[in-house]
């Protein structure tokens, strides 16, 4: 056609012929190339992960071969980052690399707790964070050492290198912990994998001298201490006894410092603590001892607010009602209340939860 065109030749007359009848325009129509307008070329269109499929049009059909890849329905207003790295609870979604190899041990500890609360437990990203915070062990301190060392105990995540090498880098920073930092390596502790050698008893001996010369800390710091000595049953004797000695010490201070400052939740869960070490128990004769008289105390701290305790978690009313029952703490009021919020909230407790009740 260009070379009819050049040499002036008429391309009408060779449409008019018979035996050329529709050649030509099906020649057009088959050497016609497609054409893409400006607005269509933008990048944020053509890139596979930003666009907007349409599922009549496209092809593939991601959600048909994997609707566990479904990126495009998160909300479009969540960050696509967490405090500077790549959120990791859409890495599966999102894919990409979580730069561990430039995080500190802040973000790391942030990033590792993230972790727990949003059920993140894929393999790779605990090895990375493991690999990442051997690194920094040397360079570590509380209360970031304890933070991340209660998280790779709460994945229960067992490797022997990182725990060894956080185990030393612990006893060597202990003498500098405050109450706040062995409240959260006590939490680490709950796990069994993670208690080896004598850190325990340690950890014990320093809580027990920090409060026995020291007066600084907060009431929900010792509420805390004393809930996360609870979870650490059962004990050998000898370790028992030094729990149940911790406990004395942090009644004693408790019964100097504004209960009312608690939420109920805790208030309950510091309850339960005394009683399960047996330090009040309605199996022996009551002494007037520090731990019995925090027992009392919060049991009058808790009255009136079982109605929106029971509203926030059912289950800490049957832990109520359990605590009560074995601690031998007979507040007739708070008995009554108890009951009648029980009868109120039974329908949304747990099996376990109606029993111990």
């Amino acid at each position: 056609l260009l070379w009819s065109a050049q040499k002036g030749i008429a391309m009408e007359p060779l449409r008019r012929l018979p035996w050329n009848r529709g050649t030509v325009s099906s020649q057009l129509a088959d050497q016609r190339r497609w054409y893409t307008p400006p607005s269509r070329r933008t990048w944020a269109k053509q890139h596979w992960r930003i666009r907007t499929p349409r599922p009549m049009l496209d092809r593939f059909d991601l959600s048909r071969e994997q609707p566990q890849k479904e990126w495009w329905r998160e909300r479009r207003i969540a960050p696509a980052t967490f405090f500077g790295f790549p959120d990791v609870s859409q890495v599966g979604l999102r894919g990409g690399s979580l730069y561990v190899e430039q995080m500190d041990a802040v973000t790391l500890a942030v990033l590792a707790d993230k972790c727990i609360k949003e059920n993140v437990w894929d393999p790779e990203i605990w090895m990375k964070f493991s690999w990442r915070a051997q690194q920094l062990s040397t360079r570590t301190h509380e209360p970031d050492l304890c933070y991340i060392f209660r998280a790779f105990a709460r994945a229960d995540w067992f490797d022997q290198n990182l725990l060894t090498t956080y185990l030393g880098r612990l006893h060597r920073r202990l003498h500098m912990f405050q109450l706040p930092d062995v409240a959260v390596l006590l939490e680490a502790f709950a796990n069994p994998r993670f208690r080896q050698g004598t850190y325990l008893e340690k950890s014990l001996t320093h809580m027990a001298l920090l409060l026995q010369h020291r007066d600084d800390a907060s009431v929900e710091d010792l509420a805390r201490t004393c809930v996360a000595l609870r979870d650490l049953r059962p004990q050998p004797p000898e370790v028992a006894g030094e729990v149940q000695a911790g406990l004395e010490l942090l009644a004693e201070a408790l019964l100097l410092r504004e209960l009312s400052e608690l939420p109920s939740s805790r208030l309950v869960n510091v309850l339960h603590s005394f009683v399960i070490w047996g330090l009040a128990s309605s199996e022996r004769r009551q002494t007037s001892t520090a731990s019995v008289d925090l027992c009392w105390a919060l049991a009058r701290e808790l009255k009136g607010q079982l109605r929106e305790l029971g509203r926030e978690d059912p289950k800490d009313l049957a832990s109520l009602a359990l605590a009560l029952s074995s601690g031998g703490i007979a507040h007739e009021e708070l008995w009554k209340e108890l009951a009648t919020n029980l009868e109120l909230e039974a329908y949304r407790m747990s099996g376990s939860s109606a029993a111990a009740a």
